[in-house]
């Protein structure tokens, strides 16, 4: 597996090898979910690459920013594993050059700017600008993301098909512990007791899903959920039942959509998302 730290280095690393293409990026912490990224991937391409890059502009507090669990040696061995060819470990200049992105040339009405976005101003923008200059640097033909931060994938999906020529966005389902708790490299900061609590979270947006895909109101079955959550110690941001391709409010009919949640155990954020279809 060669690795790279530059564009330059990268350009190199890739220039002769077979198409197509896939790339995975990621913040790092990799975890199985990650990996399963990666495998994907290469059931997909000839060459697979993968990034590690704590970008700082998608962090609305810099204690997060500092706190972000960081592991490079462990995550290199991951990804050789997971049969990466090539990963791009670049540093704040190999990425962003001295530049401060435009955030607001990435805000997509509808969905960067509900949920995710209202609770996390700047984050889903700095998402997108950050994985824009990573496809810039290594012009993949594909990428694969997890449907864990659904907001995220919709408007990754939006923005790759808009560039020239367009990447083909890959979703992979939620890759769970054993206790129904989605893999997040942000698990490792929870406590046990903490940890122990966090469980309820996806057996409560179950819930979610059967009284909805069992022909309930998608509302009120959202608002028992977070009542639900708070009872259980869950400061609660949000859950919801949203159409699943755009995230608006469900209408009668509609026949895709997406259960999503955010709720904190132990101060430390949790996301979920459980894509379902309701009765005919």
């Amino acid at each position: 597996m060669n690795v790279c730290r530059t564009p330059e280095e990268l350009r190199a690393a890739l220039a002769g090898r077979p198409g197509p293409h896939a790339m995975v990026p990621t913040m790092g912490a990799l975890h199985a979910g990650h990996t399963s990224l990666m495998e994907r991937a290469r059931a997909r391409a000839r060459t697979v690459s993968a990034s590690v890059f704590v970008n700082p502009h998608q962090f609305n507090e810099q204690s997060d920013y500092a706190a972000y669990p960081r592991s490079e040696a462990a995550d290199l061995e991951a990804m050789e594993a997971a049969g990466v060819d090539v990963a791009y470990v670049p540093d704040e200049p190999a990425v962003w050059g001295g530049e401060i992105p435009d955030l607001s040339r990435w805000e997509i009405p509808g969905i960067t700017d509900q949920l995710e976005g209202a609770w996390r101003p700047r984050h889903l923008p700095a998402v997108a600008s950050v994985v824009d200059r990573l496809f810039d640097q290594a012009l993949p033909d594909l990428s694969m993301f997890g449907e864990k931060d659904y907001q995220q994938l919709l408007m990754i999906r939006r923005h790759a098909a808009a560039r020239t020529p367009p990447i083909e966005i890959v979703p992979a389902p939620v890759v769970r512990e054993a206790d129904g708790l989605a893999l997040s490299s942000r698990n490792q900061l929870l406590d046990a007791q903490a940890r122990r609590q966090a469980a309820r979270l996806p057996e409560i947006l179950e819930g979610v899903v059967a009284e909805a895909g069992g022909g309930g109101e998608p509302a009120a079955a959202a608002g028992r959920a977070e009542t639900e959550l708070a009872a259980a110690g869950f400061e609660v941001d949000y859950v919801t039942v949203r159409r699943a391709d755009d995230l608006a409010e469900p209408a009668a009919g509609d026949r895709e959509l997406v259960a999503l949640a955010a709720a904190r155990a132990g101060g430390v954020r949790l996301l979920d998302a459980m894509p379902f279809r309701p009765p005919a």
